[in-house]
This record gives structure tokens, sequence and C-alpha cells, in this order.
């Protein structure tokens, strides 16, 4: 899995925060994972590694979620704060 499958979570984002006991506010991503249920863990690290290469290392999510869709309202928006 190369580092240009993740782009995508970086031009339509899907994030949001959580509490963190050192930093205050953690990073915490909801990926749509379309593909096999292979190594997860090797795409996370596909993911950091991307977020760190275009936006800097202190964007890192602290965690990733896989899913098959993320919620969204009526008009299709994404809901916020799920």
């Amino acid at each position: 899995m190369g580092q240009g499958k993740w782009t995508g979570i970086l031009l339509n984002p899907n994030w949001s925060g959580f509490p963190h006991d050192l930093k205050g506010q953690g990073i915490y991503a909801y990926v749509i994972y379309e593909g096999h249920s292979g190594d997860l863990q090797l795409s996370k690290q596909d993911i950091m590694q991307t977020v760190a290469r275009i936006i800097g290392a202190i964007a890192k999510p602290d965690k990733i979620q896989f899913v098959k869709a993320l919620p969204k309202t009526r008009s299709g928006k994404l809901c916020d704060g799920f």
C-alpha cells in the first residue's frame, strides 16, 4: 500500500478531537477503508507517514479507526461530533 492511497484522508478529512492526558487534546481519524482486511497495522503506519510528510509530524493522528461509512445527515453532509 503506497502513501498515495492515503492522500484522500488529507483532502477530505474526517478528524475529531478527544481528551488526551499529555497533550490535552488528541487527534482521532476516521478512515473509510474499502480494501481487504489485511494488515491494518501496516495501513495505519502508511497513514501516519503520509500525514507527517504532507502536513507535518505534529498532525499525526493519535488514534485511527477504520470504518465502512461515516454518518451523514439527510442532506448528505457529514455529521459533526459523531
